[in-house]
């Protein structure tokens, strides 16, 4: 299971983006979609690939586009709300920009707590069932 790491909401055209960012957005991706998976049923997202761990690695248009597909996708799962436009990266195109970063970890935040609210609400028994201390009856 993936780890949630707490977001990056407040990006800021001077930032940079890092390795460490890259990694937070796709495991809380990950870590949102099996715990929506638990409460409305199992479905999938595209494979965003293993961690970076070094800068020699290619930045893939492809993952960014996955980042963007998988928001859609667990939103559909979930209670369909509205985070903004969808936007599609090209080769050779404008990189991932400060606004878009913002747009996709406030969606990320956002269905966490949704997930976190749905689970808390959830009906449970206050009381356990079955014998107590082995008592057969």
């Amino acid at each position: 299971m993936a780890e949630w790491q707490t977001p990056k909401t407040d990006w800021i055209s001077t930032d940079k983006f890092n390795i460490e960012d890259f990694n937070r957005i796709k495991n809380n991706l990950v870590y949102v979609k099996e715990q929506a998976a638990l409460i409305w049923g199992d479905f999938e997202i595209i494979d965003m690939g293993e961690d970076i761990t070094s800068y020699s690695a290619y930045w893939d248009v492809d993952k960014f586009n996955a980042f963007e597909a998988n928001v859609d996708i667990i939103n559909e799962h979930m209670l369909s709300q509205d985070y903004g436009i969808r936007q599609t990266f090209y080769e050779n195109g404008a990189f991932i920009k400060w606004d878009e970063l913002n747009r996709i970890e406030n969606a990320i935040l956002r269905m966490k707590r949704i997930v976190d609210g749905r689970k808390a609400s959830l009906l449970r028994l206050s009381f356990r069932l079955g014998a107590p201390n082995g008592l057969k009856l």
